[in-house]
């Protein structure tokens, strides 16, 4: 991402980049300035610094030209405002969350039966749930004999966790607590990640503790190669304006590490704010794989939920990882 200009002296909004077809490509670019001029590089606009500027925007080839007004422009900086993209432990995100945020509870359970599957032990095992949501996988392990340990950063979903196990009758350890800091060493025959929202070095090497020796650390993750991930990781900006309000994203994959860099920006001038989400996504196999034998895993493999190794192809969308201490 690169920024135009000093935030202090202006509000910058970003420079993006957009993909045309036809010609030319990536050609598309736009910067925001408060209070300079404002310009659109690619597009072949220039407006001067004025109050309500108006943006000539040529669209694709033969869309002809478009036109939308600039908010008022206020003198000074506008303030900027960093919101976390998952909110967890707050108690209105975590009640909006439930409502879309989870897997339905049938999937759920399926995924639940699928990881026992993959162990395939009969013996009662302890297991520890990280990250547990509203806990229908803990109590699916628990309905099915086995010692479990459930936690989660958020209180709101600990508590309906505790209830579903006691409509189910069964007893299940809900604690609210930062995964990454459990006091727990060498405790667990498995230890589940499911529907994480990122993936997180210092949890894998959390985990490496948690487990006894030979021990199961399974999370999901999803297909790289299945179409709707192709579309998802490929790297493009764009913007968009309605009632005077800029929102700009990137969605961008670093070379190097396999990261995800998602970005959000809404620059509201008429309320004097930018605010910005963000967001780093899961990286892809090969560093899943490079992290998991670096923090100590012996060794790591890709399973569907029907519980067969993985050895390629576009389906299924999601993979279980398999790794063992």
């Amino acid at each position: 991402m690169q920024w135009s200009g000093n935030p202090e002296t202006c509000a910058v909004i970003a420079l993006f980049r957009l993909t045309l077809e036809p010609k030319p490509p990536n050609a598309l670019s736009l910067v925001i300035r408060y209070p300079a001029e404002t310009f659109l590089i690619g597009w072949h606009i220039h407006v001067p610094a004025v109050r309500t500027p108006r943006i000539r925007a040529r669209g694709r080839a033969g869309s002809g030209v478009r036109h939308m007004m600039c908010p008022t422009i206020k003198e000074g900086p506008l303030q900027r405002i960093t919101v976390p993209m998952f909110r967890y432990g707050e108690a209105d995100f975590d009640k909006d969350y439930m409502t879309w945020g989870l897997h339905d509870p049938a999937t759920q359970m399926e995924e639940a039966e699928s990881i026992l599957r993959i162990v395939g032990c009969n013996a009662p095992l302890q297991i520890l749930d990280l990250a547990c949501g509203t806990g229908t996988h803990a109590v699916h392990f628990a309905k099915r004999g086995h010692q479990v340990t459930a936690v989660d950063l958020s209180a709101t979903f600990v508590e309906e966790g505790a209830k579903l196990a006691s409509q189910n009758s069964v007893d299940v350890a809900f604690q609210v607590g930062d995964i990454k800091r459990l006091g727990y060493e060498g405790c667990f025959d498995v230890v589940t990640w499911i529907e994480k929202s990122f993936f997180d070095e210092e949890i894998v090497r959390a985990v490496h503790r948690y487990l006894a020796e030979d021990g199961y650390f399974i999370f999901d993750t999803r297909n790289p190669e299945h179409p709707k991930m192709k579309r998802l990781n490929s790297n493009w900006r764009a913007w968009r304006e309605e009632n005077g309000v800029f929102y700009l994203e990137s969605h961008e994959t670093d070379g190097e590490s396999g990261l995800r860099h998602n970005l959000w920006i809404q620059i509201d001038a008429n309320n004097d704010t930018i605010i910005e989400r963000q967001e780093v996504a899961r990286p892809c196999r090969e560093k899943i794989t490079d992290v998991l034998l670096s923090c100590g895993f012996r060794c790591a493999e890709y399973r569907t939920l029907a519980g067969d190794v993985f050895t390629g192809g576009e389906d299924p969308y999601w993979l279980w990882v398999v790794a063992r201490k």
